[in-house]
C-alpha cells in the first residue's frame, strides 16, 4: 500500500504503508557471503558487528559490514588498506505517542505504527533496513527501492562498506549526555549520533583505546567517505559539525554524498501550517529540545565550509514525492557558495526519494565520485552548470 499524496507531503520520510516481516532479517547469523548484484566482485562477505551502543529495547546495535573475505585483518596481519564507506541509512524518525502507565515506554504505540507501519525503535526493524540497503532481503519500503545497487558499485571499485542503521528515530542527532533527547516525554534514551561518531571511528583508528573494535577491514584513514540515504545525510552534517568543538578527534572524510537529503526542518516550524504537520513536529521537538536552533545541527546548509571535506556530492530529484516543500532550499543556496570544494550534483525529474541503492547508473556514478572525483562521472549523471 502506498501513501497517499496528502500523506506524503507531510513526512519526513517517515510516512509508511504496506506490512513488514520483522523477523526476515535473520539476527541469529553475523556473517553472510554477499553478491545482491550481478556486478558485485564474487568473494565479499557481510559481517554484523556488535556497536556496544544499546537500542532503546535492550539490544546491541549492529553495524553491517561489506568486504573481501581475503583481507580481514584479524586473521592476516599484512591485510591490505581499503578505501571504506560509511553508509547511513534512511528513515530514522520515530516516538511514542502516549507513555503507557506500567512496564516499558516501547510498549506505547509509536508514531510510524499510527501511521500504518512498524515501530521504528527496535533492533529488527533497524537490521532489517540495513538488510535492505544491503540487497539481502527484498525491498518493503513503499517509496524508496533498495536492492543493494550502491554497496555493490563501491565493491566494483574495491571500496568496502560499513552500513549503519538507526534503532532510535532520532535523525541521527541526540548522544546522551551531550545532545539529549527530551526524556520525559520519550522514557528512553536516544543514541543515534552515538552510534554515527563510534561508527566512524571504528573505521578511521583504534577505538575505543584500550579495547578497540576491530572490522573485519582495514581501512585507509585518508579514503573515508560517509552516503547518506535520506534523512541518513543527517548523520554525515552532525558528524562535520563536531569539528567545531574542542573534542580531540576530528571527523575528516575525504567525500560524502548526500542521497535525497531533507536538510531544513525549519519547514515544519511554520506557524500557518502547525495543525497539518503536528505528528512531525511532535518527534521533532522530542529530539531537538532545543527548538528550531538546534535541528540546524543536522543541516548540511549551515556546515561552515572550512568543516567540509574535499569532495562533496548531493544526489536528488526535483519531483521527490516525501519531502515538504522548501526542505532542500537553503541547502540548494549554500552549494552556490562552497570554494576551493569539488562539488558533484546530480538530479533527475523523475519522482524519487533515495535513487542511489535501487538504479545501478546511479549508483556507479556515485562509486566512481567517491573513490575517484568528478572527473570519473559519467557526463549524463552531472549537473549542467546552472541548472539541476
Amino acid at each position: 500500500m502506498r501513501p497517499s499524496r496528502a500523506l506524503a507531503a507531510l513526512s519526513l520520510s517517515a510516512i509508511i504503508g504496506g506490512c513488514w516481516d520483522l523477523e526476515r532479517a535473520g539476527l541469529e547469523d553475523t556473517r553472510f557471503p554477499w553478491q545482491p548484484d550481478p556486478a558485485a566482485p564474487e568473494g565479499w562477505i557481510v559481517e554484523r558487528v556488535a556497536s556496544g551502543v544499546r537500542c532503546p529495547d535492550g539490544a546491541d546495535a549492529p553495524l553491517f559490514v561489506v568486504a573481501p573475505n581475503a583481507v580481514d585483518p584479524r586473521v592476516d596481519p599484512a591485510a591490505p588498506l581499503l578505501p571504506v564507506a560509511l553508509i547511513f541509512t534512511s528513515g530514522a524518525f520515530d516516538y511514542v505517542i502516549d507513555l503507557p502507565d506500567q512496564g516499558s515506554a516501547l510498549t506505547g504505540t509509536t508514531w510510524a505504527e499510527s501511521e500504518g507501519g512498524p515501530a521504528r525503535l527496535g533492533v529488527r526493524w533497524a537490521a532489517d533496513r540495513a538488510f535492505e540497503a544491503l540487497g539481502l532481503v527484498d525491498n518493503a519500503d513503499p517509496v524508496e527501492v533498495h536492492t543493494g545497487r550502491l554497496p555493490a558499485a563501491l565493491a566494483q571499485k574495491g571500496i568496502a562498506s560499513v552500513v549503519v542503521g538507526n534503532c532510535w528515530g532520532d535523525l541521527w542527532h541526540n548522544r546522551a549526555g551531550l545532545a539529549d533527547n527530551l526524556y520525559a516525554f520519550d522514557g528512553f534514551v536516544r543514541d543515534g549520533r552515538t552510534l554515527a561518531e563510534f561508527a566512524y571511528r571504528y573505521v578511521a583508528a583504534p577505538f575505543p583505546p584500550g579495547n578497540p573494535v576491530v572490522l573485519p577491514v582495514r581501512a585507509d584513514p585518508s579514503r573515508i567517505a560517509m552516503i547518506g540515504l535520506g534523512s541518513g545525510s543527517r548523520a554525515i552534517a552532525e558528524l562535520l559539525r563536531l569539528r567545531d568543538t574542542r573534542d580531540a578527534f576530528q571527523y575528516r572524510p575525504a567525500a560524502i554524498v548526500a542521497d535525497s537529503p531533507e536538510d531544513d526542518l525549519g519547514v515544519y516550524y511554520d506557524p500557518s501550517i502547525i495543525t497539518q504537520v503536528a505528528g512531525v513536529r511532535t518527534g521533532i521537538d522530542r529530539i531537538h529540545p532545543g527548538g528550531l536552533a538546534e535541528t540546524t545541527s543536522g543541516a548540511l546548509a549551515t556546515i561552515p565550509p572550512a568543516n567540509l571535506p574535499p569532495r562533496v556530492g548531493l544526489v536528488s530529484s526535483s519531483s521527490d514525492p516525501l519531502p515538504r516543500p522548501g526542505t532542500n532550499d537553503a541547502l540548494r543556496a549554500a552549494v552556490e557558495t562552497w570554494a576551493g570544494v569539488e562539488l558533484w550534483t546530480f538530479t533527475t525529474p523523475a519522482p524519487a526519494h533515495v535513487l542511489s541503492n535501487g538504479d545501478a547508473a546511479v549508483a556507479k556514478a556515485v562509486a566512481d565520485f567517491v573513490g575517484e572525483g568528478l572527473d570519473a562521472v559519467d557526463p549524463a549523471f552531472v549537473d549542467a552548470p546552472g541548472g539541476g
